[in-house]
């Protein structure tokens, strides 16, 4: 095992880093987010009527497969 260079640990701070601050500023935000696949509560749903209609139709599913 070969031990990581400056600029490795340079990327690795940078990724980490980069991770933290999205973490903290999703956090000071009320978890809510505007890009594309970032985990902001609803998704997108309110500009995608499509996605609404899919999303509503799993949760559907998923109740029912827990009520049995």
């Amino acid at each position: 095992m070969h031990p990581l260079t400056w600029q490795q640990w340079l990327g690795t701070a940078l990724v980490f880093a980069s991770l933290y601050y999205q973490a903290f500023n999703k956090g000071a935000r009320g978890g809510k987010s505007g890009e594309v696949g970032g985990g902001g509560g609803d998704g997108g749903d309110a500009k995608d009527p499509l996605a609404k209609e899919m999303h509503a139709e799993q949760r559907e599913r998923f109740a029912g497969s827990n009520r049995a």
